[in-house]
């Protein structure tokens, strides 16, 4: 109501309502990084603009490099990239209250199963230890390192097996203000998807750490 109330006054959506969400994310501890980007995506949703892009506004790519004109490959080039699975997402479409990455694909394994090995599989036929990283949610974290503790030389050294996303708050539709549920306060969060791959490296560290490490490739895909 008090946002409802400040428009009143000519007090513009985001104004009214950001300090409730400012405060909210950073008592919850979240990274600057974090923060910046939630409220760049809330001004957004609060200024009314059209983000939709028109089809005939989109224009097809006139050509692209044929696999077989490219040079040779050179696995050395493992040694400075990282593969990063993107592993936030839930299987409740599904009905699996867990990540989607734990269904049964074949033979009792499941996509996390599919990546340790393909990731084993690289090392050995590479000769490279291919560095792995994982980006989980609060939602799939505990789940996903409990599954792969199976697979022990997965983790590459010096460096956490994950990484997560942030958490962005939920917002009431009726007036923007933050959702409060007391009794399960963990509703009053989502993960705001893979678009936080870079808030979250950056607002955990990880970036900073792959790049003291010497890492400049990344290869990103989602995990399921």
């Amino acid at each position: 109501m008090g946002a409802v109330y400040s428009y009143l006054f000519g007090e513009s959506p985001f104004d009214a309502s950001w300090p409730a969400y400012e405060e909210k994310m950073r008592a919850e501890g979240l990274s600057n990084a974090a923060i910046a980007a939630f409220k760049y995506n809330f001004k957004m949703l609060t200024s009314g603009a059209n983000l939709m892009i028109p089809g005939e506004s989109i224009q097809p790519v006139e050509s692209l490099p044929d696999y077989a004109s490219l040079t040779t490959e050179d696995p050395a080039l493992l040694k400075s990239t990282v593969m990063v699975k993107l592993n936030g997402g839930l299987g409740t479409g599904m009905g699996l209250e867990k990540a989607k990455s734990l269904l049964d694909l074949k033979e009792g394994r499941n996509f996390l199963d599919f990546i340790a090995l393909q990731v084993e599989q690289m090392r050995s036929a590479t000769g490279v230890p291919l560095a792995f990283m994982l980006m989980n949610s609060f939602a799939t974290s505990a789940d996903t390192l409990a599954h792969l503790a199976k697979y022990p030389k997965l983790q590459t050294e010096g460096l956490p097996l994950e990484f997560q996303q942030n958490k962005a708050p939920k917002v009431v539709e009726a007036d923007l203000a933050p959702a409060a549920w007391p009794t399960k306060p963990d509703c009053e969060w989502c993960p705001p998807g893979h678009g936080d791959l870079y808030p979250a490296m950056l607002g955990s560290g990880t970036l900073e750490a792959l790049l003291a490490k010497g890492y400049k490739f990344m290869f990103v895909s989602n995990s399921d």
